[in-house]
């Protein structure tokens, strides 16, 4: 049985703090654009534009430790838990080592020899990719404590951190808007400093509150589920690396054909388009443990519902923001921001375009990783993906347009699903047509909202029309959502576990 009570718990920590953090966040962007300018943050773009990626990578990595110990705690298997543990604490460090030295021969080329930097920022270019090696060392050597954390559901303090992230995070834009000092130097090592301090303040709070984290010597000495544990984590991180590649490949291209400005406009896209999947990404956080857990207790059944009512509810919470968003991308780009980079509203509308695809069947990729086997899905899916890269160079060199490279991203994230459901089905977990049938009471809400955008749009018009519009838009969605798209015994249980949470 779901432990309803704390996923909903966890669920109102969660976006409250989402909430809190996705205006804030949005604002630090619109400051530090302005205070760096284009091309400077253009810059920084090109080099640490997978820090925003990192918490994708965190996340693919850690589905490796958050599998095992999710399970062991499903189990009621502390020597275990402890065990296995340590594992993912010495196999992440190693990760971190090897991705550090692999950063420093791959910097020496792409910053001497490939990247389209203005000469005069080349020396500060420099001190700020070491400073991201620094900081993205951090970061991978803090995803046991973060599985840890969220296989046990502490969602209230996961929400504390991150909205303490997100202030520290304006405090830094604040900070590089007054200083006279190098701004793009002062942004990387302000930015390091907030990744170390996280990893202490999350490796405190494990220590004080869980037994299996309090590390032992003799620990390490075990291989205990070495072997096991290392394969899947293997595979999940050639995933993960395969999502890297694809992001830094694809702002290269950008970079080497079109120059630092549609590395802003990619820039502040990924920005936008990470805060419109917070919300998403918040349930997915709340339902993953859940799932795993019941993989541990060998009940299937409820694994393979649980996945369904994730890809439900995830692609439900990013289409509730981002269909007004695409339809209005321009005007609220220019809300947004003082001086909106040339490509930033093409990049954005297709992006969105990819995460709803791939939001589609997000509790499918879950459960895949839940079931342990996936060697031939990672492979076949991360080099499918891949392919968006030598395409993109091919249309680029051929002049075609720039839109074509994020058509084709989101055409290949839309095939993607399907790979999902061709690897379950062969597991014999579900079939294509049990998948639809749960799924197609999403397009009710979706046809709902984009009717009441185009009816609107017609009828308004008065300065800020759109704010209207997609407001209106945005709870026609939910009111459709809440009446159609959710089952009857899916309406009860949420409103059941209402009750019983406010009595």
């Amino acid at each position: 049985m779901l432990s309803n009570k704390k996923i909903l718990k966890n669920t109102i920590f969660l976006y409250g703090k989402s909430t809190v953090t996705v205006f804030i966040s949005l604002y630090s962007t619109r400051l530090l654009l302005k205070s760096m300018g284009t091309v400077d943050y253009g810059v920084f773009s090109i080099l640490a534009g997978f820090i925003a990626l990192l918490s994708f990578v965190n996340i693919s990595m850690s589905s490796a430790s958050q599998r095992y110990i999710s399970v062991f705690l499903g189990e009621g298997n502390i020597v275990k838990l402890n065990k296995i543990f340590h594992t993912s604490v010495l196999f992440h460090l190693i990760v971190g080592i090897i991705l550090v030295l692999f950063l420093q021969i791959l910097g020496y080329f792409f910053l001497e020899s490939f990247l389209n930097i203005p000469i005069e920022r080349l020396e500060s270019a420099k001190i700020t990719y070491q400073l991201i090696i620094i900081a993205t060392f951090f970061k991978i050597n803090a995803v046991p404590y973060d599985s840890l954390i969220n296989s046990h559901e502490d969602m209230g303090f996961l929400s504390l951190v991150g909205i303490l992230e997100t202030f520290l995070a304006l405090g830094i834009a604040i900070i590089i808007s007054i200083t006279d000092y190098d701004k793009l130097v002062i942004y990387g090592l302000l930015y390091a400093c907030l990744i170390i301090l996280l990893r202490v303040i999350k490796s405190i709070f494990c220590i004080l509150n869980y037994k299996e984290s309090k590390l032992k010597m003799k620990n390490f000495k075990e291989v205990f589920m070495y072997k096991e544990l290392f394969s899947f984590a293997k595979w999940n991180l050639f995933g993960a690396l395969t999502a890297l590649i694809i992001f830094k490949g694809l702002n290269l291209i950008l970079n080497k054909f079109i120059g630092p400005i549609a590395n802003a406009s990619f820039g502040v896209s990924s920005q936008l388009n990470n805060q419109v999947t917070f919300f998403s990404r918040t349930i997915e956080q709340t339902l993953r443990p859940q799932l795993f857990k019941n993989i541990g207790l060998n009940d299937k059944e409820k694994s393979i519902y649980i996945s369904f009512l994730l890809s439900k509810l995830s692609f439900c919470l990013t289409a509730f923001f981002s269909i007004s968003f695409i339809y209005y991308i321009n005007e609220i780009l220019t809300l947004w921001l003082d001086e909106v980079p040339k490509y930033s509203a093409l990049i954005s509308r297709f992006m969105l375009l990819g995460i709803l695809s791939n939001q589609l069947t997000i509790g499918l990729d879950n459960l895949i990783h839940a079931n342990g086997d996936i060697k031939k899905y990672m492979i076949f899916g991360g080099v499918f993906k891949l392919t968006i890269l030598p395409l993109s160079v091919l249309f680029l060199f051929f002049n075609y347009d720039i839109s074509i490279v994020f058509i084709l991203y989101f055409i290949i994230e839309l095939l993607n699903g399907l790979i999902r459901i061709i690897v379950l089905k062969r597991l014999g977990l579900i079939t294509f047509k049990e998948f639809s049938t749960y799924m197609y009471r999403i397009l009710y809400p979706v046809i709902a909202s984009i009717l009441c955008l185009l009816l609107l749009d017609k009828l308004l018009n008065f300065p800020y029309d759109f704010v209207v519009t997609g407001i209106t838009s945005s709870i026609i969605f939910f009111i459709v959502f809440m009446l159609v798209g959710l089952q009857i015994e899916e309406k009860h249980y949420v409103i059941n576990k209402l009750r019983n949470y406010l009595k």
